[in-house]
């Protein structure tokens, strides 16, 4: 059993060897489930989907929450997407780096024109 501690002090147990951040926020509520985007487990912003081994501290984030790791989040996602728009648009473009930076986002890409 996993027992997960929420930021307002509440307690979810969960029956199996692992949890997941998007079963906890599922567990919270549907609309927290529906509008999750990451986690932050002991301190650690998580990927919703990675595995949870053992007991400890959860908060769900949103894209609504007004804080560093919601923006990292939406950031990440962007360049990301922006990253695929421009490979379907120019196939032949390499891709290298591209993570979210305190102004935006950014890709480090090859194309053959400028």
């Amino acid at each position: 059993m996993i027992k997960m501690t929420l930021p307002n002090g509440a307690v979810k147990e969960f029956e199996g060897a692992s949890v997941t951040g998007r079963e906890v926020a599922a567990a919270i509520g549907p609309r927290l489930a529906k509008d999750a985007i990451g986690a932050v487990v002991d301190g650690e912003l998580r990927d919703l989907s990675a595995p949870i081994l053992k007991d400890g501290t959860i908060a769900i984030v949103t894209a609504k929450a007004e804080d560093a790791n919601a923006l990292y989040l939406v950031r990440h996602s962007a360049a990301h997407v922006m990253a695929e728009a421009i490979t379907r648009l120019f196939p032949q473009t390499k891709l290298a780096y591209g993570p979210p930076v305190e102004q935006g986002f950014y890709y480090d890409m090859e194309l053959d024109h400028k």
